[in-house]
């Protein structure tokens, strides 16, 4: 539903509706969602890499900042990431401040088997055909693959009953990965998700050839690291036009976020403006058009590219 719910307690939304729906509209619609919100929870951090989590990184001061402005308080903020190196690193740099990091091993089942399957070139028919044989045996089964490999395999695997794919970890007796997505964290993850089998399959990738001469590695080589996202002059200067646009932004409040340069080039480019009050304040110009249009967490300038296939 497009109207919210004033009686939720909890909201799910994506990064896309936290910065069109919930920021851009937290004085109208979600005036009540803000004045109440305890806490942020952010599940599977690690799947923001790059510029998007640059993109995560600025959506959070705004999110702490309208809730300010609204409660008076910040709201807590939780994640759940798989192990992975350099954690405290990444994280401090999602909002400038350190994070406690308590680790949990909440994955009590006992490990999976685990095959190494050298597909080579030809690794998504081997993949289908793994598929196909573990399908007639009875067994429900998932094929793990990063999203560009989504479109690939739907033409070939079709509608075959128990059979699912994509990104996502899904339950199954059977998981079968495109390769090592995640890498070797993600993979050991797989291991005890409650499957019964994990089969690798290997294609022509270094990382991937790799692992078959070296397959103890998937399971004593060190965690997968997650690199603390660098800093975008494009995304900065989105977020804070967006920022400034619901809640004129401050001297105290850029110098905080860090983005006091980016604000010096808006005004230099006529796309902020200082407001005639005691307090140093900016607020955007018509020519900085609607900074909330054509956003992707993907994406550090417009909208996320589209590919179709006609066929």
């Amino acid at each position: 539903t497009r109207r919210p719910d004033t009686t939720a307690q909890v909201v799910i939304a994506a990064p896309a509706a936290l910065h069109s729906r919930l920021l851009r509209h937290h004085d109208r619609g979600w005036s009540s969602f803000w004045s109440r919100l305890n806490a942020v929870l952010l599940p599977e951090l690690q799947q923001f890499n790059g510029v998007a989590a640059a993109q995560l990184a600025d959506l959070l001061f705004r999110a702490q900042r309208v809730a300010a402005e609204h409660s008076g308080r910040h709201p807590g903020i939780l994640a759940a990431l798989q192990d992975v190196s350099d954690a405290d690193t990444a994280l401090a740099s999602l909002l400038g401040q350190s994070w406690r990091v308590v680790p949990a091993d909440d994955g009590p089942r006992a490990p999976a088997a685990l095959a190494l399957w050298r597909g080579g070139n030809g690794w998504r028919r081997e993949i289908t055909e793994l598929a196909t044989t573990f399908q007639r045996q009875g067994y429900q089964v998932h094929i793990v693959c990063r999203p560009l490999d989504r479109p690939l395999l739907a033409p070939i695997i079709g509608d075959l009953p128990r059979v699912t794919f994509g990104p996502e970890l899904l339950p199954a007796q059977v998981l079968i990965t495109a390769g090592v997505p995640g890498g070797y964290s993600a993979l050991r993850r797989m291991l005890r998700s409650g499957s019964q089998a994990v089969v690798a399959v290997l294609g022509e990738l270094p990382h991937e050839q790799a692992l078959a001469r070296q397959p103890n590695d998937a399971i004593a080589a060190p965690p997968t690291a997650w690199v603390a996202p660098p800093a975008n002059a494009y995304v900065l200067a989105r977020h804070v036009l967006c920022a400034a646009s619901k809640l004129p932004l401050t001297e105290a409040e850029a110098g905080a976020w860090g983005v006091l340069d980016i604000v010096e080039r808006l005004v230099a480019q006529e796309q902020l403006v200082d407001l005639p009050d005691p307090e140093v304040a900016w607020k955007p110009t018509d020519a900085a058009g609607d900074p909330y249009a054509e956003w992707s967490v993907r994406s550090s300038t417009g909208g996320a590219l589209l590919a179709r296939n006609e066929q």
